[in-house]
């Protein structure tokens, strides 16, 4: 049966494409140098040298008071915590950054966190289509991956150093957990539990990868690796909460539980905007995709295809768990620009399922499937890149104004102009905040780990 559905698979271009044109190769590069361009373009022209929310407590004072204690800086990497997260991760690039130059360089971590979408798009590369062993056909196949991972409408992770490394980080390397995790060999296994010890570094969910590589292991009857994929977790988890202290949000939090409208337009974000007319569509897609990936279950899709079956399972406790965590800031939270990576990769995984589905079909049908999914992977990639310049350039233009407003009275007032970029004003006292905010640039500039550009 693999042989068979290798040789269905590699007759997959046949009748949708010429792998043989000069104008098709052509056009399968353009599908992917094009979009690329664009999102490297879009990042290095919003990148800003100065901090923006979490950045004040998670960079400035992790710094500063990392200098002024008396621990090592290994210590500090491991055990420092900002609100209910240990971003080791995060701490290890920041601290490795400023070792280096000796000062915080915003833009320098904003294309830190930026750069994990390269590995990112190398890993779905090496996992939509596994069987694809032509490589221009794979390049056919790929382009609307490539729409969809180089889109911008995840802006808030783009130019913002934190949430970047964080929440690109934990998908970056769940996925590469994922694919070594389904290759033959010792060195694989080990690069896997390392993908896996990385993935909880960069965010806590990435303790959710442990039941689906056990599940994943079990069914494949590899039981002698689930001792190591077990021992990462503990050796994780026991790094994780030593030192860790129970967050508590404070008066006015949203309360935990699952929100069902929350969890679904998670699910559906990447279509989701908040003009009045759409608002809520986010919501149906989000039922779609539930139901794509309940369908794709049952049709066996993690025999053919284990790491983007596995990935699509991780996606989706996530999106549990943060609408138990995030679910009381409602609606307009699930639509937040640092979340919508996950509904895009949810979304290309369902890409790579209909790619298995109609590889046994006729060529027609193979050829409509394909310009279907290439025509929903253009427009979203035009509306996620609109969406992401216009978030991109009020976050910098929110960030100049503010920065203006405090260098102008003197530090008495600012850095933020209205309200904290990506917070509603129902959720946040901006007053409150930036009388914080200017104290983390005091003491940063104290510590001389941060000075104003």
């Amino acid at each position: 049966m693999e042989r068979q559905d290798q040789a269905v698979t590699e007759e997959f271009c046949t009748g949708v494409a010429d792998v043989t044109s000069t104008r098709t190769r052509l056009l399968a590069w353009l599908g992917l140098l094009v979009p690329l361009a664009s999102f490297w373009a879009m990042c290095v022209r919003f990148l800003s040298p100065l901090p923006v929310s979490d950045d004040y407590d998670a960079v400035l004072l992790f710094l500063a008071r990392a200098r002024e204690s008396h621990t090592s800086w290994l210590s500090a990497v491991l055990f420092h915590q900002h609100n209910e997260y240990k971003p080791i991760w995060a701490n290890a690039l920041i601290a490795l950054q400023y070792g280096l130059a000796g000062h915080v360089n915003f833009i320098v971590l904003s294309l830190l966190g930026d750069l994990q979408v390269m590995l990112l798009g190398w890993l779905l590369w090496k996992t939509f289509a596994p069987d694809t062993t032509t490589r221009m056909c794979r390049l056919i196949l790929f382009v609307p991956v490539a729409l969809l991972v180089f889109q911008t409408n995840y802006a808030e992770t783009l130019n913002w150093p934190m949430p970047g490394i964080q929440n690109l980080g934990v998908v970056t390397f769940a996925l590469l957990s994922l694919w070594l995790l389904n290759r033959e060999g010792a060195l694989n296994l080990v690069g896997a539990c390392v993908g896996f010890a990385l993935a909880i570094a960069a965010s806590g969910n990435g303790l959710f990868l442990f039941p689906v590589g056990f599940w994943l292991l079990w069914h494949q009857r590899r039981r002698a690796h689930l001792f190591p994929w077990t021992f990462t977790l503990l050796a994780c988890v026991a790094v994780y909460f030593t030192h860790y202290t129970r967050y508590s949000a404070g008066a006015g939090a949203p309360h935990a539980g699952i929100h069902p409208i929350f969890f679904l337009s998670f699910l559906g974000s990447f279509a989701g905007v908040k003009l009045p007319i759409i608002r809520y569509f986010s919501i149906p897609i989000g039922i779609c995709v539930l139901g794509g990936m309940a369908f794709a279950a049952k049709r066996g899709f993690y025999r053919r295809n284990p790491a983007m079956a596995g990935l699509l399972v991780f996606l989706l406790i996530t999106a549990i768990g943060v609408s138990t965590t995030r679910g009381g800031f409602g609606y307009a939270g699930s639509l937040s620009g640092r979340y919508k990576i996950y509904a895009d990769l949810m979304l290309i995984g369902l890409y790579a399922f209909g790619l298995d589905m109609v590889a046994k079909q006729p060529a027609r049908v193979r050829l409509r499937a394909y310009r279907w999914s290439l025509v929903m992977a253009s427009l979203l990639f035009l509306f996620g890149t609109a969406f992401g310049f216009r978030a991109m350039k009020t976050r910098l233009t929110e960030l100049n104004r503010g920065m203006a407003l405090y260098r102008v009275t003197g530090g008495t007032e600012g850095p933020i102009p209205t309200q904290a970029p990506g917070k509603s004003a129902e959720s946040i006292d901006p007053t409150a905040f930036n009388v914080h905010f200017r104290e983390a640039l005091q003491e940063a500039a104290t510590s001389d780990v941060y000075h104003l550009p």
